[in-house]
């Protein structure tokens, strides 16, 4: 089950409908902060790095860390740059955009009425609770709901959904299940081509 990031930020929501994500300089930070404690000193993450990075950052199954690794392009195919990888990165984000979106909110749509309620990012919260402070976690978590549902009809639609995944912050905390989604994307292509 796709998890949450362990840390939300307070989300100013955007006017216009979006379709999109938004994967800035702020969210290459974030990431980088990830890639620079696995990255050796020239600069570069062979495989076992890469898995490091990603379980750091909340992807834990290998066979998505082999897709990944193989969506991005090693060089050599041995090595990845750090600068390469965060530019495909930003590069994968955009072309998938619109299924990462929609993969997304179905694998947080656990009832699948097309709408999340509080009581399904409780469910998926309660397998994170032993990785963190339950109370600080669900407090993050409500903060994240209410910022979410912006017509307060105590559930949040795709349309709410993707005008908030235009704010970094959003995509910070959606990252993990981003990448997964990307990650299986790359591992739907390898059936197709067997």
């Amino acid at each position: 089950m796709p998890l949450p990031s362990s840390s939300f930020s307070s989300v100013s929501l955007p006017l216009d409908p979006a379709d999109s994500i938004v994967f800035n300089n702020k969210n290459m930070l974030e990431v980088q902060k990830h890639v620079s404690k696995f990255t050796a000193p020239n600069g570069k993450l062979g495989f076992i790095e890469f898995c490091r990075c990603l379980h750091d950052i909340g992807v834990n199954h290998q066979d998505q860390c082999v897709a990944l690794f193989e969506m991005i392009g090693p060089e050599d195919g041995m090595f990845l740059s750090t600068d390469k990888l965060m530019s495909r990165l930003k590069a994968l984000f955009s072309r998938h955009r619109r299924a990462l979106l929609k993969n997304s909110f179905a694998t947080w749509d656990l009832d699948h009425n097309e709408a999340l309620e509080l009581s399904e990012i409780r469910a998926v919260q309660h397998v994170r609770n032993h990785q963190t402070n339950v109370v600080k976690q669900s407090a993050l978590m409500l903060d994240m709901f209410l910022q979410l549902d912006t017509n307060s009809d105590g559930s949040i639609s795709y349309k709410e959904f993707t005008k908030c995944m235009r704010k970094s912050e959003m995509v910070m905390a959606f990252l993990p299940t981003l990448l997964r989604g990307l990650a299986m994307i790359r591992i739907k292509e390898i059936e197709l081509e067997s």
